[in-house]
């Protein structure tokens, strides 16, 4: 057993795994270490070591030590995205260097404004090592020593060995059952947890903390399955399960916004399934999309395993900027963090394959054991795996898919289509989709939803043998596309389509009525929005204020806090896009289960009883000060309304008006 001792890299504060804003970080997925937030521009090596990999941009830097301990090291999170800006590498690979000696240098301004967060986790990402005596918790100096790092079989307690396990069982109402995004929130509900916890079903046993492995349970709508914890918190784990299976998840909008029952109408044309209702008249862009080539030569296990953690990290960056917009994004965030899939991949990291086909390996396994159960709705989640594959393979050899360069009313013709894949086309080019595979209720087929764009699935290969410029026809709602429709097949759509567009008129018209019931009650028709954009739209569709405007959206992203005069604006154009109409805002909720990268909280127990919405601002008052004035300088008092989040008891409502009371007085 060797110990290496471990030196601070710059000046920081030194914090546990877990503060880092990042979860294939802070769930330790990579390996022990620490949050470092950088008091200096000068990054220097922690121990004697070899720069065994730099990442092109700088932001990342792979050690490994003679005895074979090795650290990656990376700046900041979603420093990627800056391509180079900020870093001045001092290295290259396969540079030796003394403990203390600079690595790189980089621009803590710029990182500070233009980066998610400064937080640099230092991770022991080698096999066989752990960290001991380790430093949090306070400042630390540059060349300090702040652990140790054990190379050498790892030693670990489990506490919840001698516990007693405790089980309840819980019918799944879920519209398409325990499929990728609800298993996704599952996963992130045991976040604050210690405890081991698995699901059974179907003679089955998944760990709750693994995607892939609650996936292949095939738990569909109305099975009972049985949830089992061990350890301290074992029951806090399933108070919090049972009050999120109880909820829909969203899923039912979902499913109505997806309605896949569409009527069936007989014409001439290639059959397939509605995905995204609508109809286009395009030409046929094809888009033939395959498997990146893998290198036929792969670097020693430790360089595989330090690329695979780069890659990794890059790419759970580019899914949590995404994720703001969709929870299909959190779903694959899931998937690439999912410690099943990772434990796979070590192991054959370890038997000396390298980490694109070992990655490559495991998920086509986990795809076909989707596929494998006869539930279409499963198998359409193997499209996500293969989606998160691409994507991570594309990023550990540094390649690109070639995303096409769509002319001007587009009818993508594809085998299967991606979300990374449409997330990368210019929409407003895009008329219409027809794909060969895929499903009506896949991740893709909600994206095309929610961007308008009619979309079919399940057209069978005959779809691909269109020729590019080939003019088509969709009709989702049939579903058919027609290939080189003739006139009168032309003179119908044109006077359908003419139809349906007066009937969305007259439905734009009808809302901007006065609602009522049968019986003449009237009812206010508000809607929830979270930018100036949503706001203008709800009015458009004849919406009389909004309900709720989540605030959320200015903190969320980004590595301080937003100012009283940024608040303002943007409170002051969702108010002004609603023409005087009420604007309901809520006050800042976050904290505990909720964390944002510039307020480090510690776990809790029991995270919506804990120091979140106005408990937080109200434990931070400067955010709270910041928010109230904001909101009564930008929103006209007469339009003005004030919604406190997570308040518990009268004390806190009235210590919140209290200080309200307090701001206006300050503002006159």
């Amino acid at each position: 057993m060797t110990r290496v001792t471990l030196h601070a890299p710059f000046a920081a504060w030194s914090g546990p795994l877990s503060e880092v804003p990042d979860e294939a970080f802070a769930q330790g997925l990579l390996g022990e270490g620490f949050a470092l937030d950088p008091l200096h521009d000068t990054v220097c090596a922690p121990f004697d070591s070899e720069v065994i990999a730099l990442a092109p941009t700088g932001h990342a830097v792979t050690l490994r030590h003679s005895s074979g301990a090795e650290v990656l090291l990376h700046v900041g999170i979603d420093t990627v995205v800056l391509k180079g800006r900020g870093f001045e590498p001092l290295v290259q690979k396969g540079t030796w260097v003394k403990v203390g000696e600079p690595l790189l240098r980089i621009d803590l301004d710029l990182l500070a404004r233009e980066a998610r967060s400064l937080v640099s986790p230092l991770v022991l990402v080698g096999s066989n090592q752990r960290l001991e005596h380790s430093v949090t918790g306070r400042t630390v100096s540059l060349g300090e020593v702040i652990g140790e790092v054990v190379a050498g079989p790892a030693v670990r307690t489990d506490e919840a060995t001698d516990t007693i396990a405790i089980s309840r069982t819980v019918s799944i109402n879920l519209p398409h059952g325990l499929h990728a995004r609800p298993s996704a929130r599952i996963v992130a509900a045991l976040h604050p947890f210690a405890a081991q916890v698995f699901f059974s079903a179907h003679e089955k046993v998944a760990n709750a903390r693994s995607v892939t492995a609650l996936l292949k349970l095939d738990v569909r709508c109305g099975d009972l399955i049985e949830i089992e914890a061990r350890g301290q918190d074992a029951d806090q784990a399933l108070d919090s399960l049972e009050a999120l299976l109880a909820t829909d998840m969203d899923e039912t909008s979902v499913a109505k916004v997806l309605d896949v029952a569409a009527p069936q109408f007989e014409t001439d044309g290639i059959r397939g399934l509605r995905a995204a209702s609508g109809g286009a008249l395009g030409f046929a862009t094809r888009l033939q999309s395959q498997d990146i080539s893998l290198p036929e030569t792969t670097g020693s296990i430790s360089e595989e395993t330090a690329a695979l953690a780069m890659a990794m990290a890059a790419l759970s960056e580019r899914l949590r900027a995404q994720s703001a917009d969709t929870d299909i994004a959190k779903a694959h965030l899931a998937l690439l963090t999912d410690p099943d899939i990772y434990a796979q991949v070590e192991r054959r990291l370890a038997s000396g394959e390298g980490a694109a086909s070992a990655w490559r390996s495991v998920s086509r396994e986990e795809m076909a054991s989707l596929q494998s159960t006869g539930n279409p709705l499963l198998a359409e989640r193997a499209a996500d795996l293969l989606d998160v594959e691409r994507q991570l393979i594309s990023l550990l050899l540094g390649t690109q898919e070639a995303v096409p360069d769509l002319p001007l009313s587009a009818i993508l013709i594809a085998d299967e289509l991606l979300p990374s894949t449409l997330y990368s086309l210019d929409t407003s080019r895009l008329t219409g989709i027809a794909t060969a595979r895929g499903g009506p209720t896949s991740h893709v087929a909600i994206l095309a939803a929610a961007r308008g764009v009619p979309m079919i699935v399940a057209c069978g290969p005959q779809v691909l043998e269109i020729e590019n410029g080939t003019q088509l026809l969709i009709e989702a709602d049939q579903p058919f596309v027609h290939v080189a429709p003739d006139d009168a097949t032309l003179c119908r759509w044109a006077a359908t389509n003419i139809l349906r567009h007066e009937q969305e008129k007259r439905a734009l018209s009808a809302a901007q009525a006065n609602c009522c019931t049968a019986d003449g009650i009237r009812i206010e028709v508000f809607a929830n929005c979270g930018s100036a954009q949503d706001a203008m739209q709800a009015v458009e569709r004849g919406a009389e204020g909004c309900g709720l405007l989540r605030s959320e959206f200015l903190f969320l992203g980004r590595p301080s806090a937003p100012s009283p005069e940024e608040q303002a604006e943007a409170y002051r154009t969702v108010a002004e896009a609603l023409g005087g109409r009420p604007l309901i805002v809520r006050t800042l909720d976050a904290g505990s289960d909720k964390p944002l990268p510039y307020l480090p909280l510690a776990a809790e127990e029991n995270p919506a009883l804990g120091l979140r919405g106005i408990r937080l601002t109200l434990a931070m008052p400067h955010l709270l000060t910041d928010q109230f004035e904001a909101i009564l300088l930008g929103v006209p008092a007469s339009q003005r309304h004030i919604m406190l989040p997570m308040v518990s008891d009268l004390t806190e409502l009235r210590a919140a008006a209290t200080w309200l009371r307090e701001c206006e007085k300050r503002l006159g």
